[in-house]
């Protein structure tokens, strides 16, 4: 008897479950939706340049020209196998 008080609970769950995410579901996609295309819109208001400007933003060079963070240098030499 348990057994199958245990199984019919689990079918019960599943069913509701699925019932619940049908509705849900779509709820929750759309607020996501909506609050990306605000986001997005908020950052492209603030930002600065006019529209359709492209500004390149280079990273700092770290290495430069410096030879001592370039590491260690090693020389060799081929050698034919004949």
């Amino acid at each position: 008897m348990q057994l199958l008080k245990i199984i019919l609970i689990i079918i019960l769950a599943y069913y509701l479950l699925k019932i619940i995410m049908r509705y849900l579901l779509p709820v929750m996609a759309k607020y996501f939706v909506k609050k990306t295309f605000e986001n997005y819109q908020n950052q492209a208001a603030r930002s600065p340049g006019r529209k359709g400007e492209v500004k390149l933003e280079y990273p700092e060079k770290k290495m430069g020209r410096n030879k001592e963070n370039l590491g260690e240098y090693v020389d060799y030499e081929e050698i034919n196998e004949q």
